[in-house]
C-alpha cells in the first residue's frame, strides 16, 4: 500500500500522480497527463456550485478542478469550525504518522 498525502499531490500533481501510476504499474501517457492537468488547474470560480460535464466521460463524482491554493484552503469555507474540529479529532491518531505536530504542540494533543 502506498499513502499519498493530499497536500503533496496538490502542490506537485504531475509528479505525484506519475509516481502513483508507476507504483501501481499503470501506463503514464499524454492523456493521463492532460487529465491530471485539467483536474488540478482551476480558478477562483472553482468555489461555485459544480456544473456537470461529460468531458472525458460521465463523471460519477462531483469533482471541481482547483488550483493548489484553492484546493488547500477550500475546507475553511466549506466546513464549519465545529466540522473542522471533528475531522481533526477523528483523524488525529493517523494524522500524527504523516504530519508533525504544530509548533508548541505535543504529539498527544
Amino acid at each position: 500500500m502506498r499513502v499519498a498525502r493530499y497536500e503533496d499531490l496538490v502542490q506537485a500533481p504531475l509528479i505525484g500522480f506519475r509516481e502513483l501510476y508507476a507504483d501501481r504499474g499503470l501506463t503514464w501517457s499524454a492523456r493521463s497527463r492532460q487529465r491530471v492537468e485539467r483536474a488540478t488547474t482551476g480558478s477562483a470560480s472553482a468555489r461555485s456550485a459544480h456544473s456537470w460535464s461529460l468531458a472525458g466521460g460521465l463523471s460519477r463524482t462531483a469533482y471541481r478542478p482547483m488550483s493548489a491554493d484553492t484546493a488547500l484552503g477550500s475546507y475553511q469555507t466549506r466546513l464549519t469550525p465545529a466540522e473542522i474540529d471533528r475531522v481533526r479529532e477523528l483523524t488525529s491518531a493517523v494524522a500524527l504518522r504523516f504530519y508533525p505536530p504544530a509548533a508548541g504542540q505535543s504529539r498527544g494533543s
